[in-house]
């Protein structure tokens, strides 16, 4: 990318940078935005001076953890105008201390938190009024991930949406990712074949894993139209939503929420980071908490019992973290139990999700308090017997 070249190809392995042992490693799997992205930080890490794979690994991350904490910001702004101050402090403190949110921006580095606050942008402008503004920003993020396509008809459907901020919303939105890559495409002779490989291997070929309650089918012998049609229930799914929507006239945030998690639980192959998309409009709803809690629990517990307990994420460190993980997966009984967790609390998610779609309080929330609440009285009761004692 310092010279312009085509990222959707086979990528050697860089002498001092990489860390997978391997000779050739695949590529980016999304719009060339975060291609452009990378090469810039390795422009910035090239002017450092400082020969340091730990300083290129720390300067790639430092777009996600901006955009977690503008995030963050940005969550609390649109709450105060919508909830009041008392929950617009509350959601920024949530935010700025949460887990998940954490380690998918600072351990692992994923792209969803920079897409997910520009989808939080877009939705601040778009309630201002200003349409010009909330299109460019959400174009920006479907050119980072194509995912956020999936809130454009939720705006697009809100009452107070004329003809004109349509127009302005929808060209706006699709013309930036789609001229941004097309001009590279033609313009720097990358050509679509390997574009089109790379975009397409998640949606084409059906694969059940991580968060998704589908993943168990994957051990079954399916036939290959099971698959096919498996893999296409998320279409009828987030039409179904959108229609849901129109009818009921649900509120922007609220619409958001559902898309993505109607969306998502839909999906044979749901990659826990998307969890933080609807966790985050969850928060700007009332009385959500305890669905947030639920949900966020279901989806934490899965992406530790997923990644080997977080040591996946910290493989850069050495080789030997790098194979110690694919052993204990691969190579040990663990990988058992391992997938048998990771089956169990994606099947929670889906319950949890099921609950927070039908304005239902949550099971994991009512468990937890309960516990809590017997451990507070047993607490209690040990005081007064100390006391009298």
């Amino acid at each position: 990318m310092q010279h312009l070249g085509n990222p959707y190809t086979t990528l050697p392995y860089v002498q001092g940078l990489s860390f997978a042992p391997y000779p050739l490693t695949g590529s980016i799997s999304y719009p060339p935005l975060s291609a452009f992205i990378f090469a810039g930080i390795y422009k910035l890490y090239l002017l450092t001076g400082v020969t340091s794979r730990f300083l290129y690994y720390f300067l790639l991350k430092q777009p996600m953890v901006i955009s977690d904490l503008a995030a963050g910001l940005l969550l609390a702004r649109i709450a105060l105008h919508s909830l009041g101050d008392e929950h617009a402090r509350r959601i920024f403190k949530i935010w700025m201390l949460f887990p998940y949110a954490i380690v998918v921006s600072s351990v692992w580095g994923a792209l969803d938190p920079i897409a997910l606050f520009l989808m939080l942008a877009a939705v601040y402008y778009f309630r201002g009024g200003r349409m010009i503004l909330s299109g460019v920003t959400l174009g920006l993020a479907i050119y980072l991930k194509t995912l956020p396509l999936i809130a454009l008809p939720v705006l697009l459907i809100q009452p107070k949406s004329s003809f004109r901020d349509m127009l302005q919303l929808s060209s706006l939105s699709l013309s930036i990712p789609l001229l941004g890559t097309l001009v590279p495409a033609v313009g720097l002779g990358w050509g679509f074949n390997g574009m089109f490989n790379n975009f397409s291997y998640q949606v084409v070929i059906p694969d059940f894993g991580a968060l998704s309650a589908f993943s168990p089918l994957g051990l079954l012998p399916l036939p290959s139209w099971a698959r096919s049609v498996t893999g296409l229930i998320w279409l009828p799914a987030l039409l179904l939503a959108y229609f849901h929507l129109n009818k009921h006239r649900l509120g922007l945030t609220e619409g958001l929420m559902t898309t993505f998690l109607v969306f998502s639980v839909s999906r044979p192959f749901l990659p826990e980071q998307w969890a933080i998309y609807p966790l985050a409009f969850l928060l700007l709803s009332r009385n959500a908490i305890g669905n947030f809690v639920g949900l966020s629990i279901a989806g934490f517990v899965a992406l530790l019992s997923n990644n080997t307990l977080l040591v996946k994420f910290f493989t850069p460190v050495s080789v030997a973290a790098f194979n110690w993980e694919y052993a204990v997966n691969n190579l040990s009984p663990y990988g058992y139990p391992r997938a048998l967790i990771t089956f169990v609390f994606a099947g929670i998610f889906l319950l949890e999700s099921g609950l927070t779609l039908s304005g239902r309080p949550s099971l994991t929330f009512q468990a937890l308090s309960s516990v809590s609440l017997k451990a507070r009285r047993a607490s209690q009761l040990e005081i007064l017997r100390f006391r009298r004692a």
